[in-house]
């Protein structure tokens, strides 16, 4: 029987059951696979003899909490109908239900509390999974370092079936945190191979050449990148001047300048192909060093850097994008107009089009008013401006587009799938990254 893990996040007046009272119960079962299967969610009448804890209430009086506390007393129901239905709904999941929470001991403890007072059973016999506790494991890391404050990103990254979540309310924290454990499993799986074979020297001998041949592939493709981005401007420049230095007939520019485009265009499809294939192996290097446990760097980088992962490599430790062109600080982490490849890419590819554009602008303006003129050129030039902003914005979408896929669906190991249709704020995430740093 496969198991089914109920991710459960409860809102209460006090610390302990009994004498304090649980108002909001939110559970979200998701199997094994990391598929979110079902939801349940109940807000309770208080206990007939408890007290609300003046501490709690103090923290629930607070602003930022009022809003909760009214979803809170919502459509309330005892708490005999709702733990009923609440053991109804496990009973019907197709397997056997684990217990998880964030942390467990205050959760499980209210829980199982309802559950054995109104229904008289323990779905959840005497245990269940604390999240914080997997990720110290995980980690290597004492338990005070191992919060959600200390965990990696990519194990707090939600889908898009996910939905919008709300902090304390108790189904949307019950899926944030199952969701927290489903990616944490899914690496924690991807680390050994097999159905819990321990690695062979043979088996490290096979993802060692595996890992050679792709840091290989990696390298011979960043060259060919180099060497694309080199020519190609230098190139462009080169013919550009040579036509306007022996004022070439105005046919002739435009024909040249129409041929440096779509070759040019040319390129950049063949480029932003070599980029995914790029992105492919970076995560496949990444999934490699993570099997193989290659130490992680210590010393220079930063310390967030260091306590995040439990392994490490040339790929994994890789520095993020914290580069600025007018930094705010020494370490360059905040400023103006970040610095990173693909704005490098866009940067090259959008002058050369406008390179080619006002050549191919500059031939038909001229050849509707010959002589070649000054003022002829004026046109060529603001077309040659908007090209290099249409440009701009096309490459800067096909980074977003394509770190969209990768970063929001897929961890390190490299596992693919395809990305969720999510249409809702869309156009927002598009301009933060056209106009982030």
């Amino acid at each position: 029987m496969q198991e089914i893990y109920i991710s459960v996040d409860i809102e209460a007046d006090g610390p302990i059951p009994g004498v304090n009272s649980m108002i909001s119960l939110g559970s979200a079962a998701f199997s094994e696979e990391g598929c979110l299967l079902d939801k349940f969610s109940a807000n309770l009448t208080p206990l007939p003899d408890a007290e609300r804890d003046p501490v709690t209430m103090k923290w629930w009086s607070e602003p930022q909490q009022q809003p909760r506390w009214t979803e809170c007393q919502e459509d309330a129901r005892p708490p005999k109908t709702v733990m009923q239905e609440y053991l109804s709904w496990l009973k019907d999941l197709p397997g056997k239900v684990i217990f998880v929470a964030y942390p467990a001991a205050y959760d499980f403890m209210f829980v199982q509390w309802y559950l054995v007072r109104f229904t008289g059973e323990q779905p959840f016999s005497h245990s269940g999974i604390d999240i914080k506790t997997v990720s110290m494991a995980m980690l290597g890391e004492p338990y005070s370092m191992s919060g959600k404050a200390h965990m990696p990103e990519r194990w707090l990254r939600m889908t898009p079936k996910d939905g919008k979540l709300i902090e304390h309310r108790a189904l949307d924290d019950a899926i944030q945190q199952g969701r927290w454990l489903m990616n944490m499993l899914t690496e924690n799986r991807s680390r050994r191979l097999g159905k819990g074979r321990p690695m062979t020297d043979q088996d490290r001998e096979l993802w060692l050449a595996d890992y050679e041949a792709t840091r290989q592939y990696f390298m011979d493709l960043s060259a060919t990148r180099f060497k694309l981005l080199a020519f190609l401007p230098t190139i462009t420049g080169t013919v550009v001047a040579v036509l306007f230095g022996t004022l070439q007939s105005p046919q002739m520019l435009a024909g040249v300048g129409a041929f440096g485009f779509m070759v040019t265009l040319g390129i950049l499809f063949y480029d932003q192909r070599n980029t995914q294939i790029y992105d492919a192996l970076v995560l496949r290097a990444q999934s490699i060093e993570t099997k193989l446990g290659f130490a992680p760097l210590t010393g220079h980088i930063h310390q967030d850097m260091r306590t995040k992962r439990s392994c490490g490599g040339a790929f994994l430790d890789r520095p993020p994008r914290s580069l600025h062109l007018f930094p705010f600080t020494r370490s360059g982490r905040w400023g103006i107009f970040k610095m990173w490849h693909d704005r490098g890419l866009a940067l090259i590819y959008s002058s050369v089009f406008a390179g080619w554009v006002f050549t191919c602008a500059a031939g038909v303006a001229n050849a509707l008013s010959e002589p070649i003129s000054l003022r002829a050129l004026a046109a060529p030039s603001w077309a040659a401006v908007g090209a290099f902003l249409f440009f701009m914005t096309i490459i800067h979408l096909f980074d977003w587009y394509r770190h969209e896929n990768w970063e929001l669906n897929n961890d390190v190991q490299g596992i693919l799938g395809p990305k969720e249709n999510e249409e809702e704020n869309c156009i927002k995430r598009f301009f933060a990254c056209l106009f982030r740093g």
